[in-house]
């Protein structure tokens, strides 16, 4: 795909895979089962510390992350994966069309 709407389709595809199974896989596969829902969360919301608006971000993303900490606990980490991947997807989209 060069260029245009094909490519960023592919580019949130791509972005929002690869974020869903690289921090599903290490919150809520690694670190979840040794440390509990709540520092598993808190840590994932580290992870994003990096984005501006950073204090409030840690927390949006620690508490979406707890409810993906129950959702795991009572499912697998295939579901939160899916489930994290989803929203990456949505949310790259409403950033990228809303004027």
């Amino acid at each position: 795909v060069s260029g245009g709407m094909g490519a960023a389709i592919v580019l949130a595809l791509a972005t929002a895979l690869c974020a869903g199974i690289g921090e599903e896989t290490l919150i809520r596969g690694a670190l979840q089962p040794a440390l509990g829902i709540v520092p598993a969360a808190f840590l994932h919301g580290i992870l994003h510390a990096q984005f501006s608006h950073a204090p409030t971000l840690i927390i949006q993303v620690a508490i979406w992350s707890c409810c993906m900490g129950i959702v795991r606990r009572f499912t697998n980490t295939t579901t939160t994966i899916i489930g994290h991947a989803g929203f990456n997807l949505v949310t790259t989209f409403l950033f990228a069309f809303n004027p």
